[in-house]
């Protein structure tokens, strides 16, 4: 590729130092030599997540499905684009990668892991998949700094997802982590033909039959896609703006050891959030009675990803599996959103 230079990230991912007209016209040039399908998209536009995932899922010409979250975009890129666009190879553009997700270090960190993921993909099946990153001659030094920090901290959610797979994931560091990850709130077609009135609030089902649990929700909340595998249940608040939810979830994690008792369950997970919040403050830990059998309360603030987040988990065994139910959201807003978790907590059932 002449007079391109050489890769900043992996071995398919660089950064082009040029004017946005002449480096926007090299990737054109090079995509028309080598019969690529090129796509742009405007990383100036996008200071945040806001409206960011609707435009990959339209440049790339995915389906509704990949605009959930890190994960689907991932799948489409990776696996979809020889159907959706049949090319020998593809080449995205991407101008002022300084301005691009500015305001979201989390995510822009997220995004560069998988385009590089997909490009290793792509490489496996001998398909070229090239990114080239776009900045200003004045800027070149922040965006170089950016893209480099985005492949140190590796922070993409996929990589997450298969690690749950394959080995034990606290399912409370799961909880602190979910809330700051920028997902679009997509409703899933699993909902509850029971409705019942709380204080004057409507409430629908959720039943889980597999896993033996019911509970009633807000019908204003929204119940979204599960953006990991461990998570049952994702229930979150029809806020726009992400640092404003408040979230209700349910996780599932597989026990090692199926003998393992509810209180060094709890304390090994209390271990894992000190390892890996040093700020971590609980405010309570007690045993309980939840549904009628065994459980255990974990009340905490931590920050992630520079949210600091109050958490409240309660979490019981059955059947080789500890299960957790959450209530999460950002400290000045948790007292908002609490009465109505509080709310769903008593309607929870185990079946």
């Amino acid at each position: 590729m002449n007079n391109i230079p050489q890769p900043i990230i992996g071995d398919n991912l660089y950064l082009l130092i040029a004017p946005e007209k002449d480096a926007k016209n090299q990737v054109m040039k090079l995509s028309q030599a080598e019969g690529w399908q090129m796509s742009s998209i405007q990383g100036e536009k996008f200071p945040d997540t806001n409206g960011f995932f609707e435009t990959l899922k339209d440049t790339f010409q995915l389906s509704d499905y990949c605009s959930y979250g890190w994960d689907s975009f991932w799948e489409g890129i990776s696996e979809d684009l020889n159907v959706l666009m049949p090319a020998k190879g593809y080449a995205i553009y991407i101008s002022h990668a300084d301005q691009l997700l500015k305001d979201d270090d989390f995510n822009f960190n997220t995004f560069v892991q998988v385009l590089k993921d997909a490009s290793e993909t792509w490489a496996k099946k001998n398909t070229p998949f090239k990114v080239f990153f776009q900045a200003e001659p004045e800027n070149a030094d922040l965006a170089r700094q950016r893209l480099l920090e985005a492949d140190e901290k590796a922070t993409h959610p996929v990589k997450q997802k298969s690690f749950l797979k394959s080995h034990r994931f606290p399912v409370l560091i799961a909880t602190l982590m979910l809330i700051v990850f920028n997902l679009p709130a997509i409703v899933s077609n699993y909902l509850g033909q029971d409705k019942m009135t709380i204080e004057g609030a409507t409430f629908v089902s959720y039943e889980n039959k597999e896993h033996g649990f019911k509970f009633f929700y807000p019908e204003n909340w929204i119940l979204a896609q599960p953006p990991l595998d461990a998570i049952l249940v994702f229930l979150v608040t029809k806020t726009k703006v992400p640092a404003q939810r408040g979230f209700f979830m349910v996780n599932i994690e597989k026990l090692a050891d199926t003998h393992q008792s509810l209180a060094s369950y709890s304390s090994e997970n209390i271990q894992n959030l000190k390892d890996n919040f040093p700020d971590i403050t609980l405010l309570e830990s007690r045993d309980i009675l939840f549904s009628g059998k065994p459980a255990h309360e974990i009340i905490q603030t931590a920050t992630s990803n520079n949210h600091l987040i109050k958490s409240r988990q309660i979490l019981y065994l059955r059947d080789g599996k500890a299960y957790a139910i959450s209530y999460s959201a950002g400290v000045e807003f948790y007292d908002d959103y609490e009465p109505i978790a509080k709310q769903m907590i008593q309607t929870f059932k185990i079946l």
